[in-house]
Protein backbone atom coordinates (compact mmCIF):
# COMPACT_ATOMS: atom_id res chain seq x y z
CA UNK A 1 0.00 0.00 0.00
CA UNK A 2 2.88 2.39 0.77
CA UNK A 3 6.57 1.54 0.57
CA UNK A 4 7.50 -2.01 -0.42
CA UNK A 5 11.12 -3.09 0.06
CA UNK A 6 12.73 -6.37 -0.96
CA UNK A 7 16.39 -6.15 0.09
CA UNK A 8 17.41 -9.49 -1.43
CA UNK A 9 15.12 -10.65 -4.21
CA UNK A 10 16.93 -14.01 -4.47
CA UNK A 11 16.07 -14.99 -0.88
CA UNK A 12 12.84 -12.99 -0.58
CA UNK A 13 11.12 -12.95 -3.99
CA UNK A 14 9.32 -9.73 -4.82
CA UNK A 15 5.63 -10.39 -5.32
CA UNK A 16 5.35 -7.15 -7.31
CA UNK A 17 7.60 -8.28 -10.16
CA UNK A 18 7.29 -11.25 -12.47
CA UNK A 19 9.87 -13.81 -11.25
CA UNK A 20 11.05 -14.47 -14.81
CA UNK A 21 11.60 -10.74 -15.40
CA UNK A 22 13.45 -10.42 -12.07
CA UNK A 23 15.73 -13.30 -13.05
CA UNK A 24 16.34 -11.93 -16.56
CA UNK A 25 17.18 -8.49 -15.12
CA UNK A 26 19.41 -10.13 -12.49
CA UNK A 27 17.42 -8.15 -9.94
CA UNK A 28 18.88 -8.17 -6.43
CA UNK A 29 16.99 -5.29 -4.80
CA UNK A 30 13.58 -3.65 -5.23
CA UNK A 31 11.96 -0.72 -3.43
CA UNK A 32 8.73 0.82 -4.64
CA UNK A 33 6.51 3.59 -3.32
CA UNK A 34 2.86 3.53 -4.34
CA UNK A 35 1.60 6.37 -6.54
CA UNK A 36 -1.98 7.48 -6.06
CA UNK A 37 -4.43 9.99 -7.50
CA UNK A 38 -5.73 12.74 -5.19
CA UNK A 39 -8.78 10.51 -4.71
CA UNK A 40 -6.60 7.65 -3.45
CA UNK A 41 -6.75 5.40 -6.53
CA UNK A 42 -3.56 3.40 -7.09
CA UNK A 43 -1.94 4.29 -10.42
CA UNK A 44 1.46 2.62 -10.15
CA UNK A 45 4.67 2.89 -8.21
CA UNK A 46 7.97 4.72 -8.26
CA UNK A 47 10.66 2.04 -8.06
CA UNK A 48 14.34 1.79 -7.29
CA UNK A 49 16.14 -1.32 -8.56
CA UNK A 50 19.63 -2.70 -8.09
CA UNK A 51 21.34 -5.81 -9.40
CA UNK A 52 22.78 -6.60 -5.99
CA UNK A 53 21.03 -6.91 -2.63
CA UNK A 54 21.21 -3.83 -0.44
CA UNK A 55 19.68 -2.17 2.59
CA UNK A 56 17.40 0.87 2.20
CA UNK A 57 18.17 3.31 5.01
CA UNK A 58 15.41 5.31 6.73
CA UNK A 59 16.73 8.46 5.00
CA UNK A 60 16.57 6.74 1.60
CA UNK A 61 13.05 5.47 2.37
CA UNK A 62 11.96 9.00 3.24
CA UNK A 63 13.54 10.34 0.06
CA UNK A 64 11.74 7.73 -2.07
CA UNK A 65 8.44 8.72 -0.42
CA UNK A 66 9.15 12.40 -1.19
CA UNK A 67 10.09 11.61 -4.79
CA UNK A 68 6.80 9.74 -5.15
CA UNK A 69 4.94 12.87 -4.00
CA UNK A 70 6.76 14.86 -6.69
CA UNK A 71 5.87 12.22 -9.29
CA UNK A 72 2.21 12.36 -8.23
CA UNK A 73 2.25 16.17 -8.47
CA UNK A 74 3.79 16.02 -11.95
CA UNK A 75 1.20 13.48 -13.11
CA UNK A 76 -1.63 15.61 -11.73
CA UNK A 77 -0.22 18.73 -13.36
CA UNK A 78 0.11 16.86 -16.66
CA UNK A 79 -3.49 15.64 -16.60
CA UNK A 80 -4.72 19.10 -15.58
CA UNK A 81 -2.71 20.66 -18.41
CA UNK A 82 -4.36 18.33 -20.91
CA UNK A 83 -7.78 19.46 -19.64
CA UNK A 84 -6.89 23.19 -19.59
CA UNK A 85 -4.76 24.57 -22.42
CA UNK A 86 -4.29 27.84 -20.49
CA UNK A 87 -1.77 26.11 -18.25
CA UNK A 88 1.08 26.41 -20.73
CA UNK A 89 2.31 29.61 -19.04
CA UNK A 90 2.33 27.95 -15.65
CA UNK A 91 4.08 24.90 -17.04
CA UNK A 92 6.70 27.08 -18.72
CA UNK A 93 7.38 28.78 -15.38
CA UNK A 94 7.81 25.42 -13.66
CA UNK A 95 9.83 23.59 -16.30
CA UNK A 96 13.09 25.50 -15.74
CA UNK A 97 13.34 25.06 -11.95
CA UNK A 98 12.12 21.45 -12.16
CA UNK A 99 14.64 20.56 -14.85
CA UNK A 100 17.40 22.18 -12.79
CA UNK A 101 16.37 20.20 -9.71
CA UNK A 102 16.18 16.95 -11.66
CA UNK A 103 19.63 17.62 -13.12
CA UNK A 104 21.02 18.17 -9.61
CA UNK A 105 19.39 14.93 -8.41
CA UNK A 106 20.93 13.07 -11.35
CA UNK A 107 24.33 14.55 -10.52
CA UNK A 108 23.96 13.43 -6.90
CA UNK A 109 23.11 9.91 -8.05
CA UNK A 110 26.14 9.87 -10.33
CA UNK A 111 28.39 11.12 -7.52
CA UNK A 112 27.28 8.11 -5.50
CA UNK A 113 28.90 5.89 -8.14
CA UNK A 114 32.21 7.76 -7.81
CA UNK A 115 32.45 7.47 -4.04
CA UNK A 116 35.89 6.00 -3.39
CA UNK A 117 36.52 7.46 0.08
CA UNK A 118 38.63 4.90 1.98
CA UNK A 119 37.56 6.26 5.38
CA UNK A 120 34.20 4.75 6.37
CA UNK A 121 33.23 7.75 8.52
CA UNK A 122 34.09 10.18 5.72
CA UNK A 123 32.18 8.07 3.20
CA UNK A 124 29.13 8.09 5.52
CA UNK A 125 29.31 11.89 5.93
CA UNK A 126 29.50 12.23 2.14
CA UNK A 127 26.50 9.93 1.69
CA UNK A 128 24.54 11.83 4.35
CA UNK A 129 25.35 15.14 2.64
CA UNK A 130 24.12 13.80 -0.71
CA UNK A 131 20.91 12.53 0.88
CA UNK A 132 20.33 15.88 2.62
CA UNK A 133 20.76 17.73 -0.67
CA UNK A 134 18.46 15.31 -2.48
CA UNK A 135 15.86 15.68 0.29
CA UNK A 136 16.08 19.48 0.08
CA UNK A 137 15.66 19.46 -3.71
CA UNK A 138 12.75 17.05 -3.55
CA UNK A 139 10.95 19.10 -0.90
CA UNK A 140 11.49 22.28 -2.93
CA UNK A 141 10.11 20.61 -6.06
CA UNK A 142 7.06 19.36 -4.13
CA UNK A 143 6.39 22.84 -2.66
CA UNK A 144 6.65 24.48 -6.09
CA UNK A 145 4.33 21.92 -7.66
CA UNK A 146 1.83 22.18 -4.82
CA UNK A 147 1.80 25.99 -5.20
CA UNK A 148 1.23 25.61 -8.95
CA UNK A 149 -1.59 23.15 -8.42
CA UNK A 150 -3.15 25.46 -5.80
CA UNK A 151 -3.14 28.28 -8.38
CA UNK A 152 -5.23 26.06 -10.60
CA UNK A 153 -7.85 25.70 -7.89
Amino acid sequence: DGLAVFEDVATEPCALINPFAAQQMQLGFYAGQALRTPGGQAIGSLCVLDRKPRHLSPAESQLLEQLALVAQDLLLLQTTQVADSGLRTLRTRLDGPLLQSLTRLTTLAELNEWDAAPDAAEAQRYTDARLDEARHLTQAMHRELQAALAELG
